[in-house]
């Protein structure tokens, strides 16, 4: 009990500021377009007169701000972050009325809410983060109503990709030097290592890069960039996930018409040469990067 409070309280310091950070006009941009109609598969009336939930949302809030934009009647969100009752709160409210929401701290080992209680549950990027995934499944089936919609998304199992986050994270527990140099990373950061090349290239007059050439290194490695690999080294748990373990659970649960669906995330830095891979998930290369793949599915739990 006391190692997972510990975790969690870890996992939400760092997601206090990488959350918040992710409120910036061009990330938010990113997140806001992660959830659609087209992606989902579903004709634009479906969210119309929905009770939705929002588990894990994030300070950010993107998909609730989506599922609103979409139709729905109301959503829910909850975060085991503190700042959520405020930060968040006073975000939502610039762009809806308070009666198309509502908040409240919470976490997926055990969700706040009456069994059978929503139309559509999402929760995107979080379960990989629990230290017991089948309970948190567990608890987004629980409170999805019966005919109603439950959208997961979390860390696949497997690939080459995989195999070096996992390096990454446990050189950051044990190399100071390298865990300096990643909880300092900053914009600055690639404009120093820019610089380096740049200077080290005129010197020796062996490569030659254009001005361009340079400006795009820089344009390539942003902030976004920045947050992404913080999240995937300084997160406590960071687990991967088989998607047949996720079937079997959601199948246990009374859950039918299981399917996976694909999307084409829209990224400005060098992540945008990644989201083929992300998209065809079954593709040959995208299995040796990224094995599995970063799963999206939608299932219907059985009335």
């Amino acid at each position: 009990m006391k190692n997972r409070k510990k975790i969690q309280k870890k996992t939400e310091r760092l997601f206090s500021k990488i959350h918040t950070k992710q409120m910036n006009k061009n990330i938010f941009f990113r997140l806001s377009n992660l959830l659609n109609h087209n992606f989902l598969g579903l004709n634009k009336n479906f969210f119309k007169s929905k009770y939705c939930l929002d588990a894990a949302s994030g300070l950010n809030a993107n998909a609730t701000v989506n599922m609103l934009n979409m139709g729905a009647k109301h959503v829910c969100l909850f975060d085991m972050n503190k700042k959520i009752l405020t930060l968040t709160k006073k975000f939502l409210s610039s762009k809806f009325s308070k009666s198309k929401f509502s908040i409240k701290k919470s976490n997926l080992l055990k969700i706040g809410y009456p069994d059978n209680h929503f139309d559509f549950v999402h929760c995107a990027g979080a379960i990989h983060h629990t230290v017991n995934i089948k309970k948190s499944i567990s608890e987004l089936c629980r409170v999805t109503k019966k005919g109603g919609t439950l959208y997961l998304e979390y860390y696949g199992y497997g690939g080459i990709a995989r195999k070096i986050v996992d390096l990454l994270r446990t050189t950051y527990k044990k190399d100071i030097q390298f865990k300096r140099f990643i909880d300092q990373l900053d914009i600055n950061t690639f404009k120093k290592i820019k610089n380096f090349i740049k200077s080290e290239n005129l010197k020796f007059k062996i490569n030659k890069f254009s001005k361009k050439e340079y400006n795009s290194f820089e344009k390539y490695l942003d902030y976004d960039l920045i947050l992404t690999i913080q999240d995937r080294i300084k997160s406590p748990m960071y687990t991967q996930i088989k998607y047949s373990e996720v079937k079997k659970i959601l199948k246990s649960k009374g859950f039918i018409k299981i399917k996976r669906v694909s999307k084409f995330p829209i990224f400005e830095n060098i992540r945008k040469y990644l989201s083929p891979f992300y998209r065809n998930h079954n593709n040959y290369y995208s299995k040796i990067l990224y094995g599995e793949g970063m799963p999206q599915i939608l299932a219907e739990k059985n009335k």
